[in-house]
């Protein structure tokens, strides 16, 4: 019994490690789709032009290009989501949120 609880205990310890090593570029992000989301100018839905989004919203935290689509981050400030809204011929498309976590370049400290 006591070499097998060894055994386990150097695959744990093994398992750990590895983690620890992880690029955290590489850590999953798990994205959760939404429907609309409050702005401080008002609430924005999917399908809303590109200018309203701007108008309600501000300006994007920051913007990437993927998949040939617009993509705005919004960022409202620490311990809150982040927001991922796809623009697609001035349409937002799909707007997605994550919870922010320290690996994660777009939660970084806005000082709100």
């Amino acid at each position: 019994m006591k070499p097998l609880l060894r055994k386990m205990g150097m695959v744990v310890v093994i398992v750990a490690l590895l983690f620890s090593l992880r690029d955290p570029g590489q850590s999953r992000t798990f994205l959760s789709d939404t429907s609309t989301v409050r702005c401080s100018g008002g609430i924005v839905r999917v399908n809303d032009d590109a200018f309203r989004v701007q108008e309600q919203c501000g300006e994007p935290f920051r913007t990437f290009m993927k998949d040939g689509d617009q993509i705005w981050v919004y960022n409202f400030g620490q311990g809150r989501l982040v927001y991922y809204f796809t623009i697609f011929r001035d349409n937002l498309r799909r707007i997605q949120s994550q919870r922010c976590d320290i690996d994660n370049r777009d939660c970084l400290y806005m000082g709100r």
